[in-house]
């Protein structure tokens, strides 16, 4: 992250800006994040983990008036882990609901502010958990490979529709237009209009300013020369290969079901195991199955809006030091080759 400083924070070279405040809370909430989403015990108990991620969220979101983008991203990111079923519905469910309540929070702490319940996010959970509850217990399980994938698509399409239709409704409930540069914006920059039609002057500043522009490609210089870019890249093609064999042979053993494995959580909520032996070892992993989503929604916006850049950088520190320092991944790739784990613990220690 030092290394990487003039990339991964503006503190350097300007004044601390909204998002200055925010960012430490950002990262806090994914660290308690991702410990709530490992399946293994965590030291800590699941309801402070969850008091913690609350607290956090509230944080990010208080300090930060577009903190609900990153949310939305982040929101992104939790229900394709569920799509995938790499995350229990359950842990999903509980996170989007922090975050619903605590946007909720600082909307009436903000006097009413308009942009929250306007906002994508908001429309987003809602519409997400109401699709978790019609699909119930059994949730995207099917008894075929090809059921599982439709099931999948099928919800999803589901959900974005029940998103449109209550980001529309909550619009014409709510008559503001404060946010409506910021829709314009994404508009021209999507090339769906040309920034000059609405004569918006908002829009227009935020077109010619140069920190919305894509990312240069000096940046991929310096995060090569600065030996970052190639642990995260190979790390990240790793996992995301290793997340398309988790799933595709998730759905392949709901196929099967004398393949499944259930066990039952402390809080008695049912999910399937995978098998570490059957190449699928990210899928005991769903901690980091929501990483590789994660930078995979946050790395699409900052190569697309150069601002966004400094809530991914550092992102790729975390995802690249997981290549360089994970125990248990390593431990895996050793079991591939037949080392004994006695072997492998003596040589990872």
């Amino acid at each position: 992250f030092f290394v990487n400083r003039m990339d991964t924070t503006r503190i350097w070279y300007t004044m601390p800006l909204r998002e200055s405040f925010s960012m430490p809370f950002i990262y806090a909430q994914l660290l308690f994040v991702t410990l709530y989403f490992q399946r293994s015990r965590s030291a800590l108990p699941k309801e402070l983990l969850l008091a913690a991620i609350t607290v956090c969220t509230f944080c990010l979101s208080v300090t930060w008036q577009f903190a609900q983008f990153v949310l939305l991203l982040q929101a992104f990111a939790l229900y394709s882990a569920q799509a995938l079923q790499m995350v229990p519905t359950h842990k999903v469910r509980n996170v989007m609901l922090i975050q619903l309540v605590c946007l909720s929070m600082v909307c009436v702490l903000q006097f009413g502010n308009t942009l929250i319940p306007r906002s994508l996010v908001i429309s987003f959970i809602l519409a997400s958990l109401t699709v978790f509850s019609i699909q119930g217990r059994r949730g995207l399980r099917s008894r075929s490979f090809v059921g599982s994938f439709l099931k999948m698509i099928g919800y999803t399409a589901l959900m974005f529709a029940i998103a449109v239709a209550l980001n529309i409704t909550i619009k014409m409930l709510v008559a503001e237009e404060a946010d409506r540069h910021i829709y314009n914006f994404v508009r021209a920059k999507l090339g769906l209009t040309s920034p000059w039609a609405e004569r918006d002057f908002d829009v227009l500043l935020y077109v010619c300013d140069p920190s919305f522009k894509g990312l240069p490609s000096d940046t991929w210089t310096s995060l090569w020369n600065n030996f970052l870019l190639l642990p995260y890249v190979a790390t990240a093609a790793v996992l995301l290969i290793l997340l398309a064999a988790s799933v595709l042979a998730h759905w392949w053993r709901q196929s099967n079901p004398s393949k499944v494995k259930s066990v039952a959580d402390e809080d008695g909520n049912v999910e399937d195991c995978s098998d570490d032996s059957s190449g699928t070892w990210l899928g005991s992993r769903p901690d980091l199955a929501y990483h590789i989503l994660y930078t995979c929604f946050f790395g699409f916006v900052a190569m697309t809006t150069v601002r966004f850049k400094y809530l991914w950088t550092p992102h790729m520190c975390v995802l690249g030091a997981v290549g360089v320092s994970d125990k248990q991944f390593f431990q895996w790739l050793l079991s591939l080759v037949k080392v004994k784990s006695e072997r492998a613990a003596r040589v990872l220690q």
